[in-house]
């Protein structure tokens, strides 16, 4: 997961190529993921569950913030399945934005309490 996060902050389309699914292949994936890491920039990832694999297949929770106004945020369910020892990202499952109360620690990371920092 954090790998395909690096991918898309740096626009590394045939990296998220490479890590999805044969099945999400379409006609139109390569153009969509290009316009999607041009047209976004991420500013911070929270990987809020990460179990461990059962067999081939995986699931993590994360939340990701993308610059906006105000700050946006993706919370995803992602599924991963492992073919020939790599994992691909198979599917995902978008969640209500997690919510951040004002003593919680801040979504960029700075360790700061979230209504002193980005609040």
């Amino acid at each position: 997961m954090r790998s395909r996060y690096v991918a898309f902050v740096r626009g590394e389309v045939e990296y998220l190529l490479a890590t999805s699914h044969p099945a999400l292949h379409g006609p139109d994936e390569r153009r969509t993921l290009e316009r999607a890491v041009s047209d976004t920039r991420w500013l911070a990832l929270r990987v809020v569950e990460a179990p461990e694999p059962s067999g081939d297949a995986g699931e993590v929770e994360f939340a990701a913030w993308f610059e906006g106004d105000p700050v946006g945020q993706l919370h995803e369910r992602s599924r991963f399945v492992r073919q020939d020892g790599r994992w691909l990202y198979r599917s995902g499952t978008i969640l209500p934005a997690l919510r951040i109360g004002r003593n919680d620690p801040c979504w960029c990371g700075s360790g700061r309490k979230s209504k002193a920092c980005h609040r």
